[in-house]
């Protein structure tokens, strides 16, 4: 399934994510940042996973969070903990998403996230 996030909010948003991963442990991975235009769709993931967590903000200083905490870093990032190497960056609280996928992922569906103010 395809992951999307379209930015309904009146300036530049960024988005990081994380999605379940089991090459990773915890067995989560976290990456950002997108920048998304106002209007503007941008693709972040195919993935199966029926959940999936993100973190937005906005350069005016609005965010979208929840109560997950992942790290993040100040620039593009990819992070994939494993026993020998941890996460190191500034902490968010990330939001869960359930893209209410059934027990069949098919790579052509899409499952696309509105930020609005």
């Amino acid at each position: 399934m395809q992951i999307n996030f379209q930015n309904g909010y009146s300036s530049l948003v960024y988005v990081a994510v994380a999605l379940y991963d089991t090459n990773c442990d915890p067995p989560w991975a976290s990456e950002g940042w997108w920048g998304i235009e106002p209007g503007a769709t941008v693709h972040v993931a195919n993935t199966c996973n029926r959940y999936l967590l993100f973190y937005a903000e906005a350069v005016d200083g609005a965010y979208w969070a929840g109560p997950y905490q992942f790290q993040v870093a100040e620039s593009a990032f990819f992070f994939c903990p494993t026993a020998e190497i941890g996460y190191s960056g500034a902490t968010v609280g990330m939001r869960e998403i359930d893209d209410d996928i059934g027990s069949i992922c098919w790579p052509w569906d899409s499952y696309t996230v509105e930020l609005v103010g």
